[in-house]
């Protein structure tokens, strides 16, 4: 609860960043087996462990994930203790090798410097965050499986988190 509402240099920044591109169009996201649909402005509630969105390149998944980490930020100005948002280019996290709380903890310090590891792994343990990690297909095959792994730990050892993964159709 003393970690409630510390972020709103991050969240402002966020906001911000993420306004210079439109809002996307309400989408109908259908289960990989077909048997139900989801509104894209659903997501966030119906899925509170995450998942993985697939879809084949240009159907709008980079604005989809832009705009549901638009939709985590904007709530948490009307509540507080719902959980952080962090939108991820997972190739960018490859580029730095960094872990994923690290990266985002980094992000996070960028506009809130109290922010050390210590509060940051507080935060996931007692609250979670949200992790939009887009662009998993764009990972190069030979370390999609490391990606996978370190995600299946984090969602393991951090059982608060949600954690929606992007990625295009062909991948398994």
């Amino acid at each position: 609860a003393s970690l409630v509402g510390d972020f709103r240099a991050y969240e402002i920044a966020e906001v911000r960043r993420t306004n210079k591109v439109p809002i996307g169009v309400e989408r109908s996201l259908k289960s990989a087996e077909g048997r139900s649909s989801t509104l894209s402005s659903t997501l966030l509630a119906a899925f509170r462990d995450g998942d993985i969105v697939r879809a084949s390149s240009g159907y709008g998944k980079s604005t989809l994930a832009r705009d549901l980490h638009r939709q985590a930020l904007e709530a948490r100005w009307t509540e507080p203790s719902l959980r952080l948002s962090f939108e991820i280019w997972l190739p960018d996290l490859l580029e730095v090798e960094q872990s994923l709380p690290n990266y985002a903890r980094e992000r996070l310090a960028a506009h809130c410097p109290q922010v050390a590891e210590s509060v940051f792994g507080q935060l996931l343990r007692e609250q979670g965050v949200i992790f939009i990690c887009d662009g998993f297909n764009r990972v190069a095959r030979s370390s999609q499986s490391k990606v996978e792994s370190s995600l299946k730990r984090l969602i393991r050892d951090f059982p608060k988190v949600q954690a929606f993964v992007f990625t295009g159709k062909a991948v398994t």
